[in-house]
C-alpha cells in the first residue's frame, strides 16, 4: 500500500500531457480601482455558442490559467466572469492575444428588485449560493456552527453533521481546499464566525476538474471564505474554565490556525472531566468514515440522550487534532490528518427491559450496572490530489489503531462482573486515477484495507477471546466515451471485488471469502433541463464459507440503476431514481458457534451463506427561492427487500440468544418527507420544519418464531431564531417522535409519545455584558412516574476587546437522576440514569494572535 502511494505520487506530479495538445490562457481579474478579484470563476466561451472551452478559479492575486484543449477556429472568444455577490459579466477578446489579458468586473452587488439590502445576506450566482456571516451572526456566537444553524436550507445535527436540502453534504472546504477530509466538525466547533465572512453553497459539486463534461452530480459542498484580514495570519484561540462541583472540574479548548494561499495549518486540543464529549466533533462524515467498528461484544454502558454534547457521565477526557495541507504546484496538494483521543469515564443506571413474546407472555430483566471506561484512539492519514482538467488523482494511506478497557459490575438476580479488552487496528488506501484524453475518459479506483480486532471478554469465571481479521480489495475500471449520439455519453465500467474475513477463538475458527466481478454499462443523456441516466450492473459473486462444514455460493445478478431529473426553472427540480441492489453478508451473521456478546445475551446463527437483495424508488420535489431565502423539498421513498434470512432473538430463563431463521417473506417501507425553511429579513427570523412518516411492514423473528409485524413512525421537527429586538435573541428546536408497533399474533406495543424541546434565549444589556439560559424539556409518556424532565444551564459573559470572562451554572435545577424508555423491535428498556449535580464554573476566552 505504501509503495502504490508512492508510486501515484511520483507518476502524477512527472507525468505531463504533450505539450502540443494543450495551449494556456492567462489573465488577472480585478475591479474598477484595479484591486485584486479572488474566488471569481472563469469561463472560456466560443464567440457563439454556449459551450465551455476552459474554466477556472481566480487566486488570492486575481490571476487565472486555464487549459485550452481544442483549436479555436474563430478570431474571438468571450469571457464569463461569476462571482457570489456581483453580477456574471462577459468579455470579448481576440484569440491573437490570449496572455495576461486584464478582465476588469464591476463590483457593484447583484441588483434584487428593489430590495438591495437582500444582496448583503444571501447572494446567488450560477449552481453557488453565498450567505454573508455578518448578517447572520450574533454577538454571543462562538463557533460557526452556531451560525451555520441558523441559515435558511441548512441544518447542522447535534454531532455535528451539516445537512442541505435534508441531504448531507459531501465536501467541506476552506478557501476552497479540503484540507479535514471529512471531519470537518473541527472546523465548525473552533472557527470563530468573527473571522468568516462568507459560507458558499455549491449545489451539484463535481469535484473532479476532469469529469466535469462526462459526470453528472447531485452533491453539494461548502466553502468557508474566510476575512481578507484573517487570510495568510495565524489565528489563535483559547477557552480555559475551572469551577466546582463535588470536586474541581475543568474545561478548556486550544486552537492553533493559519490558512494561506497554498498552504493550510489548524490545530485543536481539548479537555474536560465535565461529562462532556470531545470527540464528538472529530467524527467523520460522507467518504471518509470511521474505520473502528463497535466490538461484536459489547459492555459498554448507554449514556443519556440528553444531548450528544453532554452525556453527563463522570469523565476525563483529552482530544487533539493535527491537520495540514500544503500546494507541490499548481492544482497538486498533499497533507496529512491526525487525530487522538483518551478519556475516562464512569457511569452508573438502574434498567427495568421487559420483551414480549409472541404467546403474549412478557420477561422482565430488572439491573443496576456501575460502570468504567478507559480509551485511548489515535488516526492518521496521508493524502496527495492532483486535480487538472485532464488528469485527476487521489490517494490516500490511513491508520486507525485503539485501546479500550471496560469494566462493569451489575447487581441483578445473579449477580455479574464483566471486564472486557480490545486492541483494534485498521490500514487501508485508496486511489482514484482519472485521465481524459478529448472524447474519451478513463477512471480507475482501488481501495485495499486490512483490519484486525482481538477482543477479551470475562463473565464471572467464564473468559472468551476472540479474533476478527479482514483483508478487502476494491478495484474499478470505467470507460467514458462522450458525443457519439448528441447530447449522450456512454460509459463502460469493470471491477473486481476480493475481501477474506477470519473469526477466531480458543475452540473455533470460521473464514469467508468473496470474489465480485462487474460489467456496468451505462448511458447518459443531458440536454437543458433534462439529464437522465440508465446503467445496468451484472455482477458475478462467488462466496465460500468455511466453519464447521465447508459450503460455497455462486450467483449471477442483473442489478438495473434508473435516474431521471427535470428542472424547469431556476425554482423547481423534480428527479426519480429507481435501484435495485443485492447484498452479502458481514461473517458477524454466519458463525455458527456460541459467542457472548454481552453479560446475559449471546449469539449463535445458522452459519449458511446467502445474499439479500432490495429495491428502491425515490422521487423528490425541490423548490428553492434564493431571493426570498425559501427552500423546500417534498420526498417519496419505498423499497422492497427480501432479506432471505432474519435476525432475532430467543429468550429463556435469564438469557437472551440472538439467532437467524431463513424466509422467503419480502419487507416493505414506505417514508414520506416534507421539508421547509424559511428566512426573513425583519428580525432576522429563520423558520424551519420537518416532518416525516414511515411505515415498515415484514417478517420478524421471535422465539424461533417468523411472525408479521407492522410499524408506524412519525416525527415533527421545527425549529427558530429571531432577534426581536436589539438586545434579546431567540433559538427554539422541539421534536415530537411517534412509535407504534403490532404483530400478526394480536401483541402490540404501548404506544411511544416522545418530545424534546430546546431552547436558547440571550439578553444583552450592552455589547460587553451578556446574559445566556439554555433549557432543555424532555417528555415521553412511557415515563409513567414521570414522564417530564428539565433542564436549565445558565452564563453571564462580559467581553473586553477580544477577551471575554464568563460564569456559567450547569444542570441549575441539581436533577439527580433522568428516565429514559427506548424501544427496540418488541422490546422496551426504561433506564433510570444518574447525574451529574449543579456545577459552578468560571472562565476566560480570549484570542491569542
Amino acid at each position: 500500500m505504501i509503495f502504490t502511494f508512492l508510486l501515484s505520487f511520483i507518476l502524477s506530479t512527472r507525468l505531463s500531457p504533450p505539450p502540443e495538445e494543450t495551449s494556456f490562457v492567462s489573465g488577472q481579474v480585478v475591479s474598477i480601482e484595479n484591486t485584486p478579484i479572488d474566488a471569481a470563476t472563469i469561463l472560456l466561451l466560443p464567440h457563439v455558442g454556449e459551450r465551455v472551452l476552459a474554466s477556472g478559479m481566480s487566486d488570492s492575486e486575481g490571476r487565472f490559467n486555464l487549459s485550452l484543449r481544442v483549436i479555436l477556429a474563430e478570431d474571438s472568444v468571450r469571457f464569463r466572469v461569476m462571482r457570489v455577490g456581483i453580477r456574471p459579466q462577459i468579455f470579448t477578446r481576440s484569440v491573437s492575444s490570449l496572455k495576461n489579458i486584464i478582465l476588469k468586473v464591476d463590483e457593484r452587488p447583484v441588483e434584487l428588485r428593489g430590495l438591495d439590502v437582500k444582496a448583503e445576506k444571501i447572494s446567488i450566482s450560477g449552481d453557488t449560493i453565498g450567505f454573508n456571516i455578518a448578517a447572520y451572526k450574533n454577538s454571543t456566537d462562538e463557533t460557526l456552527a452556531d451560525v451555520l444553524r441558523r441559515l435558511p436550507g441548512i441544518n447542522v445535527s447535534h454531532n455535528g453533521q451539516i445537512f442541505y436540502q435534508g441531504e448531507p453534504i459531501s465536501k467541506f472546504y476552506i478557501e476552497g481546499l479540503d484540507m479535514l477530509k471529512g471531519r470537518y466538525g473541527i472546523a465548525t466547533n473552533s472557527l470563530h464566525p468573527d473571522d468568516v465572512s462568507s459560507i458558499e453553497v455549491m449545489e451539484r459539486h463535481q469535484e473532479i476538474e476532469a469529469l466535469k463534461e462526462f459526470s453528472r452530480s447531485d452533491r453539494t459542498a461548502i466553502n468557508v471564505k474566510l476575512k481578507s484580514s484573517k487570510r495568510g495570519v495565524w489565528i489563535g484561540s483559547a477557552d480555559l474554565a475551572g469551577g466546582i462541583e463535588k470536586e474541581g472540574v475543568w474545561d478548556g479548548k486550544l486552537l492553533l490556525s493559519r490558512f494561506r494561499k497554498k498552504s493550510q495549518q489548524l490545530g485543536l486540543l481539548q479537555t474536560n472531566n465535565t461529562g462532556k464529549d470531545p470527540s464528538i466533533g472529530f467524527r467523520s462524515f460522507g467518504a471518509t468514515q470511521d474505520r473502528l467498528p463497535s466490538p461484536l461484544a459489547d459492555i459498554t454502558l448507554p449514556k443519556p440522550s440528553l444531548s450528544e454534547e453532554h452525556t453527563y457521565t463522570h469523565n476525563k477526557d483529552i482530544a487533539g487534532s493535527i491537520n495540514m495541507i500544503q500546494s507541490l504546484s499548481e492544482k497538486t496538494v498533499s497533507g496529512f490528518n491526525f487525530i487522538m483521543t483518551k478519556g475516562q469515564e464512569l457511569l452508573k443506571m438502574h434498567e427495568i427491559s421487559t420483551h414480549i413474546l409472541p404467546n403474549g407472555q412478557e420477561v422482565r430483566f430488572d439491573e443496576i450496572s456501575d460502570g468504567a471506561k478507559q480509551s485511548n484512539e489515535y488516526a492518521g492519514m496521508l493524502h496527495l490530489n492532483v486535480n487538472k482538467a485532464e488528469r485527476y488523482v487521489d490517494t490516500r494511506f490511513s491508520i486507525d489503531l485503539g485501546k479500550r478497557e471496560s469494566t462493569v459490575d451489575i447487581q441483578a438476580e445473579s449477580p455479574y462482573k464483566v471486564s472486557q479488552k480490545e486492541t483494534p487496528i485498521s490500514l487501508s488506501h485508496k486511489l482514484v486515477w482519472t485521465e481524459v484524453f478529448d472524447q474519451i475518459g478513463l477512471n480507475f479506483k482501488s481501495n485495499n484495507s486490512y483490519f484486525s480486532f482481538p477482543q477479551h471478554l470475562l463473565l464471572n469465571d467464564k473468559s472468551q477471546v476472540l479474533r476478527e481479521q479482514s483483508w478487502h480489495g476494491d478495484y474499478a475500471l470505467d470507460l467514458s466515451i462522450r458525443s457519439l449520439i448528441p447530447h449522450t455519453q456512454t460509459s463502460l465500467g469493470i471491477s473486481c471485488k476480493n475481501e477474506t474475513s477470519n473469526m477466531e477463538t480458543k475452540t473455533h475458527k470460521i473464514r469467508k471469502q468473496q470474489l465480485q466481478t462487474e460489467i456496468t454499462p451505462e448511458i447518459f443523456y443531458s440536454r437543458r433541463k433534462v439529464q437522465w441516466s440508465s446503467k445496468l450492473k451484472v455482477a458475478y459473486t462467488s462466496l465460500h464459507l468455511m466453519n464447521s462444514e465447508k459450503s460455497q455460493y455462486r450467483k449471477i445478478t442483473f442489478e438495473p440503476d434508473i435516474y431521471f431529473s427535470y428542472v424547469p426553472d431556476r425554482y423547481l427540480s423534480f428527479d426519480v431514481a429507481y435501484r435495485h441492489s443485492t447484498q452479502t453478508p458481514d461473517i458477524r451473521m454466519l458463525y455458527d458457534f456460541p459467542l457472548y456478546t454481552g453479560h446475559r445475551t449471546s449469539s449463535k446463527y445458522q452459519g449458511i451463506l446467502f445474499q439479500s437483495s432490495g429495491h428502491l424508488l425515490r422521487g423528490r420535489i425541490n423548490y428553492k427561492d434564493v431571493r426570498k431565502m425559501l427552500f423546500s423539498s417534498l420526498s417519496l421513498n419505498y423499497t422492497n427487500n427480501a432479506p432471505k434470512y432474519l435476525f432475532g432473538n430467543k429468550i429463556e430463563a435469564d438469557t437472551v440468544t440472538f439467532t437467524s431463521h431463513s424466509t422467503d417473506r419480502r419487507a416493505t417501507v414506505w417514508t414520506a418527507g416534507l421539508r421547509l425553511s424559511k428566512g426573513f429579513f425583519l428580525k432576522s427570523l429563520k423558520l424551519g420544519l420537518e416532518t416525516t412518516y414511515t411505515k415498515i411492514q415484514g417478517p420478524l423473528l421471535l422465539q424461533d418464531q417468523i411472525v408479521g409485524q407492522k410499524t408506524e413512525l412519525s416525527s415533527l421537527r421545527a425549529d427558530l431564531s429571531l432577534n426581536p429586538n436589539s438586545f434579546t435573541e431567540v433559538a427554539l428546536q422541539s421534536e415530537a417522535q411517534g412509535i407504534r408497533s403490532h404483530i400478526d399474533m394480536g401483541q402490540s406495543l404501548p404506544s411511544i409519545l416522545a418530545l424534546n424541546t430546546e431552547a436558547r434565549i440571550a439578553i444583552k444589556p450592552s455589547e460587553q455584558l451578556h446574559l445566556v439560559l439554555d433549557y432543555k424539556h424532555f417528555y415521553n409518556n412511557s415515563n409513567t412516574s414521570v414522564p417530564n424532565f428539565h433542564l436549565l444551564n445558565a452564563m453571564i459573559q462580559y467581553k473586553i476587546n477580544k477577551i471575554g470572562l464568563y460564569a456559567k451554572v450547569q444542570n441549575l435545577f441539581n436533577q439527580k437522576t433522568y428516565r429514559h424508555t427506548r424501544t427496540n423491535r418488541f422490546s422496551s428498556y426504561e433506564t433510570l440514569y444518574n447525574l451529574r449535580g449543579r456545577m459552578v464554573l468560571i472562565g476566560i476566552r480570549f484570542k491569542l494572535i
